[in-house]
């Protein structure tokens, strides 16, 4: 016969309260507050706090709350190696129906459960949490997941509790009481707004450089000690249900306990405009107080509005995703005409306030050049004083309105096809930079429309020294290798190094890379190695690897693209303004009706194989003279779209970026803004002399350097 443990207890929050006027965050100082009764076992616990009765908030236990049950010091059990016979490791016990909605709660375990002999157990919450030999670890995420505004019904997801001193007598199957010690502080944020009344609000988080609110947490049940690696300065809710700002909101997330008395402290309010794809974020400084384990802290904030930012460097609307980072000005990549010789130069004025997480932003006080051109050292752009060269400490200051002034030469020049400008803060340190693209007059960017699938194109590849037709017009076929090369997600090219026009800067990933690092050095291209060492993923990184940098999905690694996939256009976007990294549905219509048109490149195995292939040949081909093989897109009347052969660089060596054995003769590799299910690689279009078909692949990883055409964002970001 089976034996079940019902275990119960009371389940209030005593947690102390006060509430912030003039957006003082503070905190009581009275001991001895505590959660006596906690529990969950997964997402769907929906413990929450009620409302305030005195001094003390009710917590609200609902169907499917758990608590943990492990034997006092035991080791946690796995498939490989079990609790051993009479012990218990991890078990779960679930609440009865019946206290539901109640501050005491009955839970009974979820398998039987015998002991012959008395035992000391542990009770621990949430059940996500792992008891082990007298350690309960656990993670406080930096976003929480709030249902929707004024629900407080996550809260027991992110929390951190036992009771390490539970009796259990031989033969005992009800009656066990405890009390939770809890170890983890609560935040409630009360936030209104007349300006923004008709947004959703979306996120609210909390920032303190330093203070270690989220992170990974593990607690000594006998000492009560908490220790916490990798610490995140901030902690916040994400509201998956938004609503329209129409009235107060609140939001609530829990947080590791601190001392923030004396700091600045941020409280950040993310709002989405329903009607397009505006984000706006409001960053209000609040005074520091303590979040206390046990304890709730309550913060208003009141008329939220874009004149509670405090910097003006700081924007706080932006249209395209932010994809949860930062970023500064409105776009990565700006075209700038090149005129023909003698006159003159064109002018750019580029915004560089600063947008986004306020935790990575600092004000830009100094601009210059990273590489004035990207071949052969022939500068297509200069900056004020006459800067025509890289400085490692730049002299021209960001002017008062955070603009910055560009200028090109013209075409007496011999200029190549884009160059490199980044801002920096006051140490000198690069916060970000800014690919700046030449036109020539005449040649103005077009778009390209698809008879098929709604696509529209630029006419050209993102860095390419003209348009094809102008190729076809004025240079009698000739398709200038210059394009940019990027590394999946990121959004600067490839740059020349400094030390000469042959190699790129680059080196084996370091362990430890961050975005922030690959940010803060742009001309570095970081390769990888294909087996083992620090960077197996093939990624520029080594710490974070996010699929969403460049707005798609993550999409089917077998029977194709799906077509529906569709993304939008991200702060990491290197496309200019009104344009994006393309979907995998581009690629699939290409495939689909692309002709492979091809020349003999002297090699005699490549000539049998063309050969074998006369349907690769196309000698009436306006680029055939020139030896620049294409694929060759019917657009109707006879007239075609092409993607050239552009090249690529596998980036699988620290030891390489000559630009030779890329041969853009010979194949290339086109990036979409999709990952593929095996997130290290990402969906790519590939072609290339030596196959008798070209294809869609998956093996592109992030880390490789491949050309970019650029799709028609429909929203003009």
């Amino acid at each position: 016969m089976k034996r079940y443990i019902f275990a119960a207890g009371a389940a209030v929050l005593a947690a102390a309260s006060c509430s912030i006027d003039e957006n003082k965050l503070e905190q009581p100082f009275e001991s001895g507050a505590r959660i006596t009764l906690s529990g969950q076992t997964s997402i769907d616990t929906k413990v929450s706090i009620g409302e305030k009765d005195g001094e003390t908030y009710p917590l609200l236990w609902a169907t499917g709350d758990v608590i943990r049950i492990s034997t006092k010091g035991a080791a946690a059990a796995t498939d490989e190696t079990p609790a051993p016979a009479g012990t218990f490791s991890n078990e779960a016990a679930e609440l009865f129906g019946e206290s539901a909605g109640s501050t005491s709660g009955v839970f009974q375990t979820t398998n039987a459960l015998n002991t012959d002999e008395a035992m000391d157990l542990v009770i621990t919450y949430p059940g996500t949490a792992v008891y082990s030999e007298g350690k309960l670890t656990s993670s406080i995420p930096v976003f929480q997941t709030q249902r929707s505004a004024n629900s407080s019904i996550h809260v027991g997801n992110y929390a951190l509790a036992y009771d390490n001193d539970v009796k259990l007598e031989a033969g005992q199957t009800e009656g066990v009481t405890f009390s939770l010690e809890q170890k983890t502080a609560f935040v409630k944020v009360i936030v209104s707004t007349s300006e923004y009344r008709a947004y959703n609000l979306t996120e609210v988080t909390m920032y303190s450089e330093g203070a270690g609110l989220a992170g990974n947490v593990s607690v000594d049940t006998e000492t009560g000690e908490m220790t916490v690696t990798d610490p995140s300065d901030k902690v916040g809710a994400k509201i998956s249900r938004p609503s329209l700002f129409s009235d107060a909101q609140e939001v609530y997330f829990t947080a590791i306990p601190c001392d923030l008395t004396g700091k600045d402290v941020y409280i950040t309010v993310r709002m989405q405009n329903p009607n397009g794809p505006e984000t706006v974020t409001i960053p209000v400084k609040v005074d520091g107080g303590r979040l206390e384990a046990s304890k709730l802290s309550v913060i208003e904030l009141t008329g939220i509005s874009s004149s509670s930012v405090e910097w003006e460097w700081y924007d706080p609307v932006e249209t395209r995703d932010l994809v949860d980072k930062w970023a500064y000005g409105r776009q990565n990549t700006f075209f700038i005409k090149v005129k023909p010789s003698g006159e003159g130069a064109d002018h750019l004025n580029i915004d560089v306030k600063a947008r986004g997480d306020i935790s990575k932003v600092k004000k830009p006080k100094y601009y210059g050049l990273i590489s004035p051109s990207d071949y052969n050292g022939r500068p297509v752009i200069y900056l004020p004083n006459d800067v025509t060269a890289y400085q490692s400490k730049p002299t021209n200051t960001v002017n008062a309105d955070y603009t910055i002034d560009v200028y090109s030469n013209d075409q007496s020049k011999n200029v190549s096809s884009w160059g490199v400008v980044a801002i920096y803060d006051e140490d000198y340190n690069i916060l970000w930079s800014f690919m700046i693209w030449k036109y020539l007059t005449g040649d103005e960017p077009q778009d390209v429309a698809y008879p098929n699938g709604g696509i529209v194109l630029m006419d050209r590849i993102l860095g390419a020294k003209w348009s094809y037709r102008y190729a076809i017009e004025k240079k009698d076929g000739e398709l200038d290798p210059t394009y940019a090369y990027f590394q999946w997600g990121r959004k600067d090219p490839f740059m020349w190094s400094n030390s000469g026009q042959e190699h790129f800067n680059k080196q084996l990933t370091p362990a430890g890379t961050t975005l922030s690092d690959v940010i803060a050095n742009p001309y570095m291209f970081n390769a990888y190695v294909n087996a083992g060492g620090v960077n197996s993923l093939g990624d520029w990184q080594t710490e974070e690897h996010p699929t969403d940098l460049w707005g798609g999905s993550v999409v089917s690694a077998e029977g194709g693209y799906d077509e529906s996939v569709t993304g939008h256009k991200t702060v990491f976007d290197p496309c200019p303004a009104g344009y994006r990294v393309p979907d995998p549905k581009v690629f699939a219509e290409v495939r689909r009706a692309g002709i492979r048109w091809e020349y003999d490149n002297g090699s005699s195995a490549q000539d049998t194989q063309l050969q074998e292939n006369p349907d690769l040949f196309n000698e009436d081909s306006p680029f055939y003279s020139k030896s620049q093989a294409v694929i060759a897109y019917p657009l109707g009347n006879g007239e075609y779209d092409y993607w050239p052969y552009a090249g690529v660089h596998y980036g699988d060596k620290a030891n390489w970026g000559n630009r030779t054995p890329s041969n853009e003769n010979y194949g290339a590799v086109y990036w979409s803004n999709c990952m593929s299910t095996n997130t290290n690689s990402a969906v790519s279009l590939e072609y290339c002399y030596s196959s008798s078909t070209y294809n869609a692949r998956y093996a592109g990883v992030r880390a490789q350097g491949f050309t970019v055409r650029c799709q028609k964002d429909t929203e003009n970001r």
